[in-house]
């Protein structure tokens, strides 16, 4: 029996010398390490925005008296209109610096020619992957291309509705249906767009005036950057006040026959942040968010005063 017992015990210890792994668990192999990063890497996601995600860039293109924004954030990238037709080309300029293979969303904010008329040219340049059209009214020839080009590249086209689009962590786009079928004056039928990364937001009219502003202005409150309205037109930019932004962009052209920005909104705008800035004066601007804090590329020097009305006085670059 003693000897049976000898034998089995024998046994059992090459058994576990067999199975035993030859290295132990420990923060040397990076289990424990690993756990450790894991557990940081959940409370980053359940506790909201970190200043470690990618940096969230918002372009204003200069595309003289026209408008054209993009919003860049990681494999995401959103082009707000494209300016007039012959801009097509300094859009898409700027597009290639930027679209990691498909232009994720189009949005034509109305159909008037400085805001879609460059749209073909995207459209004929890039994979796109869905557009969002505030109105077609419009019977300038630019609009004819624009839609001509959607159909040849088959884009689907989406008419625009109160929602929201994520962009990735800590990003959205959310989109305000103002007005529809207002063909009197087809700037009312702008789509509004409010970008948020973090704890900071951009806003973006188009071209929508006081009338579709009173109904905008229960829908936002403080917001960083404001593009405009109608390229500082006096018959838009009522809601400064509410907005309170940081940063007031201007986008149109030099001495523009238009009278853009207006005097009174510039003398509006300063009430609000000495940050004003215009792409006549400053060419491109790009505004970059890290969740928590906006940068601006403008030059200081090219801050627009009230003597900017009207677009005078500025070199674009």
């Amino acid at each position: 029996l003693i000897a049976v017992l000898i034998l089995l015990a024998a046994a059992l210890a090459v058994l576990y010398v067999k199975y035993e792994p030859k290295e132990k668990p420990g923060i040397e192999q990076g289990n424990i390490l690993d756990v450790e990063i894991k557990n940081e890497e959940n409370e980053i996601e359940e506790g909201g925005f970190s200043i470690l995600s990618d940096v969230f860039t918002y372009k204003i293109i200069d595309v003289g008296q026209g408008l054209s924004v993009l919003i860049d954030y990681g494999e995401m990238e959103v082009l707000i209109d494209a300016g007039y037709y012959e801009y097509g080309d300094t859009v898409v300029n700027e597009l290639k610096t930027s679209v990691d293979g498909k232009l994720d969303y189009v949005i034509a904010t109305h159909s008037d020619a400085d805001h879609v008329g460059g749209l073909s040219k995207v459209l004929d340049s890039f994979d796109v992957g869905k557009i969002i059209y505030g109105d077609l009214f419009s019977s300038e020839e630019a609009l004819a291309y624009f839609v001509k080009a959607s159909e040849k590249e088959g884009c689907p086209f989406e008419n625009d509705a109160d929602t929201t689009i994520s962009l990735g962590k800590n990003a959205s786009l959310t989109i305000f249906d103002i007005i529809d079928g207002d063909r009197e004056n087809i700037n009312n039928n702008s789509i509004v767009t409010l970008a948020r990364f973090g704890e900071t937001a951009f806003l973006c009219t188009g071209d929508l005036e006081k009338e579709g502003e009173v109904k905008l202005k229960t829908l936002v409150g403080k917001t960083d950057v404001v593009v405009a309205g109608h390229h500082g037109s006096a018959t838009a930019n009522s809601l400064l006040s509410i907005l309170q932004p940081k940063y007031f962009i201007v986008s149109c052209g030099m001495d523009n026959e238009h009278g853009h920005p207006h005097e009174s909104v510039l003398s509006n705008a300063l009430k609000q942040t000495n940050n004003v800035y215009g792409t006549f004066k400053s060419g491109t601007i790009t505004l970059t968010s890290d969740g928590i804090t906006i940068s601006c590329d403008a030059q200081k020097e090219d801050r627009l005063t009230e003597k900017d009305a009207g677009a005078q006085g500025g070199e674009v670059y």
